[in-house]
């Protein structure tokens, strides 16, 4: 239709903006006003920002923080800015490969950390953190403690940026080895259970020593168990048998204690020897055939007020001692062969590690595990 010459729907249109009325309606009109508002932003300098910051920028963040975590800047293993390395602490650090350590872990730890520590000219520092603590509720330890401990950054860099100069993990952890720490590294850290007693530092009888109360009720404790005659200190750890998982370490037989008996009974002579045995199972050291009924051996009961540093403690107060199994047993025989001067017997079980598991085929060595000096017997009672 047409008025005056002119078409009605032109005349409405130019009278009111987009009055036509389109087949789609208003979602129509809607979607082509934010058309055109996306057209716009899409030219607006703002936007034109934004997008240069996904493009360049954020990609040039991420590259510089690969950069700093593999150590490309700051002051790893450089000396001070300077470059001054005498100038600098030399700090080395110790880290478990995991957080679930025991005692004898941690001293462990503690003892080869200050060992590696003097043999490179560094300053140890162990991180005495879960059950560590008691180390330091419990013993008189002289070094390893320090306020700088490894932070976040660098635990960042040793777990998932590796480098040589930097940091180093154990290649086994009953074993001996070699740490190759570069003079110029000011900040190491060894990672590793580092189980062997050639890491010590060897005035480590002056390194360690139960506190007074401990050493002296302990050491009352054997005192009056002895009554004269010599004590031999047994430590039981039986309580990982049976718990489902595969069994590294092996528990000895009955054979093994009858031949510590007869052992330390034809040295000494009968009744002129008492054995002095504590340990993590009640059960066992109520049923142990080897334990009845012999009047010269005797469990120390577990009492609520005793804990497992005074078994420790207690057994490091004998003059001779006999290991099972375990780190446990292992330093109350170190710990009374330090207070003893060397002077008594330390036996312990040959077949101790399981060779055919995993954790430890390719990760013990016999040789730098135990001393020389202690004597190995295996499950038939037989010493070679």
């Amino acid at each position: 239709m047409s008025r005056d010459g002119h078409n009605v729907d032109f005349l409405r249109f130019k009278r009111k903006r987009w009055s036509v009325v389109h087949p789609q309606g208003a979602s129509y009109r809607h979607g082509m006003r934010k058309s055109i508002k996306r057209r716009k932003e899409s030219q607006s300098p703002s936007w034109a920002c934004l997008r240069l910051a996904f493009l360049i920028i954020i990609p040039l963040t991420v590259v510089t923080a690969m950069f700093t975590l593999w150590g490309g800047f700051g002051r790893t293993a450089r000396g001070d800015r300077k470059g001054n390395i005498d100038n600098v602490e030399r700090i080395l650090f110790h880290r478990f490969p995991n957080e679930n350590t025991n005692n004898g872990n941690n001293l462990f730890g503690w003892a080869s950390t200050l060992g590696l520590a003097e043999l490179h000219g560094m300053k140890p520092c162990f991180s005495m953190m879960g059950v560590g603590e008691n180390l330091h509720n419990s013993f008189e330890l002289d070094g390893g403690e320090c306020q700088e401990m490894e932070g976040w950054f660098e635990r960042l860099q040793n777990r998932w940026f590796p480098r040589a100069d930097r940091s180093q993990a154990e290649a086994g952890y009953a074993t001996h080895q070699q740490f190759y720490i570069p003079s110029s590294a000011n900040r190491f850290t060894v990672t590793g259970y580092l189980q062997s007693f050639k890491y010590f530092p060897k005035d480590m009888a002056e390194r360690i020593r139960f506190k007074g109360e401990i050493e002296t009720r302990n050491s009352a404790l054997v005192q009056s168990i002895a009554k004269g005659r010599v004590t031999v200190g047994v430590h039981i750890r039986h309580s990982f048998e049976g718990d489902g998982q595969t069994v590294y370490l092996r528990f000895p037989p009955n054979e093994y204690f009858e031949g510590v008996l007869d052992y330390f009974r034809e040295k000494h002579g009968q009744g002129n020897v008492v054995f002095i045995v504590a340990g993590d199972d009640s059960e066992y050291l109520r049923n142990a055939p080897w334990i009845n009924g012999q009047e010269d051996v005797l469990a120390i009961p577990h009492e609520p007020s005793r804990t497992p540093i005074d078994d420790l403690a207690s057994l490091a107060a004998c003059d001779n001692m006999v290991i099972t199994v375990g780190t446990f047993g292992w330093w109350a025989a170190f710990l009374g062969d330090l207070r003893n001067k060397f002077q008594g017997d330390i036996i312990y079980y040959s077949d101790m590690f399981n060779m055919e598991v995993s954790p430890n085929r390719g990760n013990v060595i016999g040789a730098d595990h135990f001393p020389p000096h202690w004597i190995s017997m295996d499950g038939r009672g037989l010493i070679f």
